[in-house]
């Protein structure tokens, strides 16, 4: 969504970003612990400030839900008088709730992110499986936005003179929650690191993944992933075979 910001600005659109968890959530969700629960009611009632005020707005760019785990009601009470609401979806948010692990949570937000799509005067969607699931919905307006990248920001690297000399990079974007998807691929990783001069970014990774490779792990909340992924040979995205996999974006 940000990426679009310097285009809508030339076109004479202006944009406010109001993120509902700042850096200090991820950097603390790296680390492996909780946030604080006075940090996160703060963000709430922040947040549900912000919509009460969007008044004068033309329109409202919602990335996925206003209110993660509140139900739908009390979203739909915040956004019943405010201007349109754009839903932006690239990946399966609505399988967090209707298939979490608990019944109470899925009869509780089973159905949440098809009421807020049904509700929305357009949803963008970044893989067909989401738009599937929007029109499925009663989405009034579904509009296929397929997850882009600026290569203005992720130039090329110049082939190696001696592609046989050189160390081959490989980076990994994540969260420390979907660090095992690596597993899939950690015996293909160790037989090319035999053969080859290798080394491994993990943005967003924990310590004591893939133990005997050559690895470091980059906190993506603190060092641009930009600068990071130009110095990588080849990215990685292993993940299964899977409805939340099917509706990846990236």
């Amino acid at each position: 969504m940000l990426q679009y910001i310097p285009l809508l600005r030339d076109h004479g659109i202006d944009v406010e970003v109001s993120p509902l968890l700042d850096d200090w959530y991820v950097e603390r969700m790296f680390a492996g612990g909780r946030p604080a629960p006075a940090r996160l009611a703060a963000a709430f009632l922040r947040r549900m400030r912000q919509a009460l005020c969007r008044r004068r707005s033309d329109l409202i760019w919602i990335e996925k839900e206003l209110l993660p785990w509140f139900p739908w009601p009390l979203e739909q009470a915040l956004l019943g008088h405010a201007p349109p609401v754009m839903l932006d979806l690239d990946d399966s948010q609505f399988h967090r709730y209707d298939q979490h692990r608990s019944a109470v949570l899925r009869r509780l937000f089973g159905d949440k992110i098809d009421r807020g799509m049904a509700a929305a005067g357009i949803v963008t969607c970044g893989s067909p499986y989401i738009a599937e699931r929007a029109v499925r919905a009663g989405a009034r307006k579904v509009v296929d936005l397929p997850t882009a990248i600026d290569l203005a920001r992720y130039p090329a690297r110049p082939t190696p003179e001696n592609p046989g000399r050189d160390e081959f990079v490989v980076g990994w974007i994540g969260t420390p929650g979907n660090t095992h998807y690596l597993s899939a691929i950690e015996e293909p990783l160790r037989r090319f690191a035999a053969e080859t001069p290798l080394r491994i970014i993990l943005i967003g990774g924990k310590p004591g993944l893939l133990p005997g490779l050559p690895s470091s792990i980059a906190t993506g909340a603190k060092q641009p992933r930009s600068s990071i992924c130009r110095t990588s040979t080849s990215a990685s995205c292993p993940c299964p075979i899977c409805p939340g996999s099917a509706a990846n974006a990236g």
